[in-house]
Formats: structure tokens, sequence, C-alpha cells
């Protein structure tokens, strides 16, 4: 295993308590406890997670990646929506311009595909694919 430490940094969504493992503790844990199948799916779902974001994400143009990230807010519960507003995360998620997702949004709302209040995304009607 590689001994450089990486440096990440969360951005939690909600409210959340969490803990930093080494990777040697992690590894000590998991074949302590024969968790290996239970590491196995971890990872798998992980990596569909990151699979799906690059999908979303990488290569696709501005429009794209706003109706994506759209997408994945309505998904979320009320409650976390009536939190987070839509331009920073939108911004902050795929780089797009604050302008451009400005735009956007604006014509979305204008063309009514979708709500929002005080920057809080409320319901999409439709999206279209292209913009």
């Amino acid at each position: 295993m590689a001994k450089k430490e990486a440096q990440y940094k969360l951005i939690a969504e909600s409210g959340c308590i969490g803990y930093r493992l080494s990777s040697s503790q992690t590894l000590a844990i998991i074949e302590q406890n024969q968790l290996w199948r239970e590491a196995f799916c971890w990872i798998v779902w992980k990596s569909q997670v990151l699979e799906l974001r690059d999908k979303q994400l990488i290569g696709n143009n501005s429009y794209d990646q706003i109706r994506a990230t759209l997408m994945t807010m309505i998904e979320w519960d009320e409650e976390l929506r009536s939190r987070i507003g839509v331009m920073n995360y939108i911004h902050q998620r795929t780089r797009v311009s604050r302008s451009v997702v400005a735009e956007v949004l604006a014509a979305l709302r204008k063309g009514n595909y979708i709500e929002m209040n005080k920057g809080k995304l409320i319901s999409i009607n439709r999206l279209p694919s292209e913009y």
C-alpha cells in the first residue's frame, strides 16, 4: 500500500458525524472481523457513484451538467433541498460559471420547466433534453 498521505476535502450536504481511520487500522478491523465481503460491496457501490458522476459531468456541455445536477437534487428529500441554494450548489459541483448557471436557471424558470423559491429547488415539471 502507498505510504503517501492523500488530502481530501469532504463537504456534507446535511448534518453528520464522522471519524477517520488510518488505512492500517481499517485493514486490521476488516481482517479481524472478516468484513472483506462488506468492504468489497462498499467499494463497488462507491465506484458506481463515481461512474455516474463522471458520466454526468465529464465531456458534457454546460447545460447537460446543469440538467444532470438538477435531476440529482430533485431526488433529495424536501428538507435537504430547502437548505441548499441551487445556483451555488451547481456552480460548486460542476464548475460551470455562475453567469451561465444563472442564465440557464432563469430560462428554465421562465419556461416553467422548474420551480424555485428563494434560490431553492421546489420542483421539476420536465427538463428539455437540449438548451
